[in-house]
C-alpha cells in the first residue's frame, strides 16, 4: 500500500495526505512502469559532443550525418520537444565505423578542427577512457536501443508536469532524460494517436500530483524524474482492452497535439479528462 512509505525500500519523504489518497484511489491501475520499458539516456563522457543546432547545422552534410536532435532538460518545455541541441552520435546501420583518428579526420574535418581536437576528452583520452575500452570520440554509453530510430515518449531528467513529450520521427536521441517504449504486450495497439494522448496526461495537474507522490524533489523545486521513480506512478492503459471511453481517449489524444503545436489549452478542462480516465 502507499500508505506504507518509509517502511521499505521506496523513495521517501513527507507527503501530503491529498497525494497519498490519489495514489491510493488509482492504486488499481498498472503501474507506468509494467507498461513502458523507461529506458536511461546515453552517457557521454564530455560535454563537447553536445553542440547547439546553429553549429550542427553549418556543418556540410557529409557530417550532419553523425549527429541526431538531443533529448537534454533544455529540449523539453510545457510538452513541445525542439531541436536546439544536437548530440554526436556515429552510431547506425547507415554510417561508417570510425575506428581510428585517421578516419574521425578523413570524414569530420571540420568537427574534429574546431571542436574535438580542443576538447578536454581528447587531451585526456589516455586516463579518462582506459577503462571503457573505448576511443575518446566514442560515447562511453550510447545505448544500443538509440541506435536504430525509434518512435517513443521522452522525459527530463527533472521537472514535473509538462516535462514529457512525443519524439513522433524517432530521430532524437536522449541524453539527459530518459525514454518510455511500450512493452511487448502493450506494444501492437501503441500508435502516435494514443502517444499523444499519453502527453497530455503528464501535462495535467492531477499527473504533477502522481509524480510528488512517488518521487522527491531537487533545487528549485522540481522533482526527479528518473526510472525508480518514474516506474511508480499509476497510469491507465489507453490501448487495445481499454475500460476509458474512446471520446475520452480521443480529446487526451487532441488536447496532446495542441499541447505539442503549443496551442492555448484549458487546463481544467484536461485535468476534468485525465480523472475521467483515472476513474475507471
Amino acid at each position: 500500500s502507499d500508505f506504507n512509505l518509509g517502511r521499505n525500500g521506496s523513495p521517501w519523504r513527507p507527503r501530503s495526505f491529498e497525494m497519498l489518497s490519489l495514489t491510493n484511489a488509482y492504486r488499481n491501475h498498472p503501474k507506468l512502469g509494467e507498461i513502458f520499458d523507461i529506458k536511461q539516456g546515453a552517457r557521454i563522457g564530455d560535454n563537447a559532443f553536445i553542440q547547439p543546432a546553429s553549429y550542427v547545422l553549418s556543418l556540410n552534410e557529409s557530417e550532419q550525418r553523425f549527429f541526431r536532435p538531443a533529448v537534454v532538460n533544455a529540449s523539453i518545455q510545457q510538452s513541445v520537444l525542439n531541436r536546439n541541441w544536437y548530440a554526436w552520435f556515429p552510431y547506425g546501420d547507415n554510417l561508417p565505423e570510425i575506428n581510428t583518428l585517421e578516419t574521425l579526420i578523413e570524414l569530420l574535418p571540420q568537427f574534429y578542427d574546431e571542436v574535438l581536437s580542443n576538447s578536454a576528452v581528447s587531451k585526456n583520452s589516455g586516463l579518462s577512457r582506459a577503462s571503457e575500452a573505448l576511443e575518446w570520440w566514442h560515447l562511453i554509453r550510447p545505448r544500443n536501443w538509440q541506435f536504430s530510430r525509434e518512435k517513443k515518449i521522452v522525459s527530463r531528467y527533472f521537472g514535473e508536469e509538462g516535462s514529457f513529450a512525443y519524439d513522433e520521427t524517432g530521430d532524437f536521441v536522449v541524453v539527459v532524460g530518459h525514454a518510455w517504449v511500450p512493452l511487448k504486450s502493450y506494444a501492437p495497439s501503441f500508435d502516435d494517436d494514443l502517444a499523444y494522448a499519453y502527453i497530455a496526461i503528464t501535462a495535467s495537474r492531477t499527473f504533477g500530483k502522481l509524480l510528488e507522490s512517488v518521487s522527491t524533489h531537487i533545487g528549485g523545486g522540481q522533482l526527479k524524474l528518473e526510472k525508480q521513480y518514474l516506474r511508480n506512478v499509476p497510469l491507465p492503459w489507453l490501448g487495445k482492452g481499454t475500460l476509458a471511453s474512446m471520446s475520452t481517449i480521443r480529446k487526451l489524444t487532441e488536447i496532446g497535439l495542441n499541447l505539442s503545436c503549443k496551442t492555448p489549452i484549458d487546463v481544467d478542462y484536461l485535468d476534468g479528462l485525465v480523472k475521467e480516465a483515472y476513474a475507471l
